[in-house]
């Protein structure tokens, strides 16, 4: 503060010695221009948001509804008259394994079974236990 207070004694000096010089009328200005002060903005109040109108709703699709089974006659279900309306069971998916076979439930034979699998994986299961 001290400083800016030096600089501006020094501009006002060398303002008058100017004034002097040259008149009155004809007068420079020493320093930095004027800072104007900042004029004050005032406060604006927040702005509302425009409120989205959503018009075209995609509509859910209606639900379908499950065909009831047929009711099969009132039979005893014994071996050969099974009830044959019976719904398949969900089973979780397996992926297959990606190098190998995976029955390997058949008789004993000769013929190399997966010749695609390097050595690594141990020998191929050509014996039975």
């Amino acid at each position: 503060e001290d400083d800016e207070k030096i600089i501006q004694e020094i501009q006002k000096e060398a303002e008058e010695e100017q004034r002097k010089k040259n008149g009155e009328n004809s007068f420079k200005r020493i320093g930095p221009p004027v800072e104007k002060p900042v004029e004050k903005i005032q406060r604006i109040e927040v702005i509302p948001r425009p409120v989205p109108q959503n018009f075209h709703q995609p509509r859910m699709p209606p639900y379908p509804f499950v065909h009831p089974p047929f009711p099969l006659p009132p039979v005893r279900p014994m071996y050969n008259n099974i009830p044959l309306n019976i719904g398949p069971i969900p089973a979780p998916y397996v992926p297959p394994l990606p190098n190998m076979r995976v029955n390997f439930d058949f008789p004993q034979i000769n013929v190399q079974l997966e010749p695609n699998l390097p050595m690594h994986f141990g020998p191929q299961p050509r014996h039975r236990f």
